[in-house]
């Protein structure tokens, strides 16, 4: 199953922040896994921050669970949508088309 995520950074104060350095470095590593795993097939950051990603997963647990163990997890705001092979939607709705008018 394959999904669109949108995150965008959460406002926070400086000094909320912390160690940007170690959280950067443990959001490299893990990112670097997930494609290793072939778990995010493309990823794109924002110059202005957050960005998106394309997630394929087995279900939708395992998804949030993708999400939830991502280093910075509670500093964004996670979009999710489902996706689905385009050429098989045309061609479904294609067939639904024909079988209504056949009635």
């Amino acid at each position: 199953m394959k999904y669109f995520v949108h995150f965008t950074p959460k406002p926070v104060v400086s000094a909320q922040r912390g160690d940007d350095l170690s959280g950067d470095k443990a959001a490299i590593a893990y990112i670097a896994e997930l494609q290793k795993k072939g778990v995010l097939e493309v990823g794109y950051a924002f110059v202005t921050g957050g960005g998106i990603g394309i997630l394929n997963v087995a279900s939708h647990e395992e998804l949030w669970e993708v999400l939830y163990n991502y280093p910075g997890y509670t500093a964004f705001q996670w979009q999710v949508e489902p996706l689905a092979d385009v050429a098989q939607i045309f061609s479904r709705a294609i067939a639904i088309q024909e079988q209504e008018t056949k009635k």
